[in-house]
């Protein structure tokens, strides 16, 4: 397992491991938790980190109890020191009455131009970052944009987050339950089987609920994108090119 570098692999050997139940050693915990952590680096989906979560989980479950400090310990002192972000000044935020439009951007500026770390900044004030990793930090709610400048020109960058409706990622539509004592749900459908449904809801899919699949007398696919309008509202011009700048920009191999 140390010398994997392949994510896949590092997931597939953690997993493994996982179902020992017994006879773990301190070492063998540290060594296993190591791999999910290298392997968190690397870009994937929703799924994806689901599953490191859920090994993780079950790992540190198999293992003594008195180990989990030390344990907790260990992995921090090798997290990757996150980057220092300026902090936003006065004249850069935005107290907009009125939303945000694609035609108040000029977005002829050069690649490379802007800035950056305010950039960065904008990425997790705009709240981007709750649902979204780019760079191998950030939430995955919604589709890693680590590579969306290799998919996307910023315009369509741009009006992906002012129009955030017009097009959804089938992967990540919500769902609409009505069951049969009227009770209505919505959310991610993140897991589901013969008999159970379940549906991961609040702001950041924070939510998790199993529905049994008997209960449900109506199902339909949202039209309504899980990403609300107006993140852009609360952030001035500048730091709007500076992050549509950041998100175009494709990360360095890890």
């Amino acid at each position: 397992m140390a010398s994997a570098q392949i994510p896949g692999d590092l997931v597939h050997y953690a997993n493994v491991a996982s179902q020992i139940r017994d006879g773990w050693t301190l070492k063998q915990a540290e060594r296993a938790l190591e791999a999910l952590q290298r392997a968190e680096t690397a870009q994937g989906g929703r799924d994806y980190y689901g599953a490191i979560r859920r090994i993780r989980k079950q790992i540190l479950a198999n293992i003594d109890a008195q180990w989990l400090p030390e344990l907790k310990a260990h992995i921090e002192s090798r997290r990757p020191a996150p980057q220092i972000i300026p902090p936003m000044s006065a004249t850069g935020s935005s107290t907009r009455s009125t939303p945000w439009k694609m035609e108040d951007f000029d977005l002829g500026f050069q690649s490379g131009s802007r800035n950056s770390l305010m950039g960065k900044a904008a990425f997790s004030q705009a709240g981007c970052i709750h649902c979204h990793r780019q760079g191998g930090e950030g939430g995955d709610l919604g589709p890693d944009l680590s590579q969306l400048g290799r998919r996307m020109d910023r315009r369509a960058i741009l009006e992906s987050i002012i129009h955030p409706s017009k097009v959804i990622d089938e992967k990540y539509q919500l769902t609409n339950l009505t069951l049969r004592d009227d009770t209505e749900l919505s959310g991610l459908v993140i897991r589901e089987d013969s008999r159970t449904l379940r549906l991961a809801a609040g702001t950041w899919g924070d939510m998790e609920s199993d529905v049994a699949v008997a209960d449900i007398e109506r199902r339909q696919l949202s039209e309504i994108s899980p990403m609300p309008e107006g993140l852009l509202d609360g952030l001035g011009r500048e730091q709007i090119l500076d992050l549509l700048s950041f998100l175009e920009t494709v990360p360095a191999a890890q």
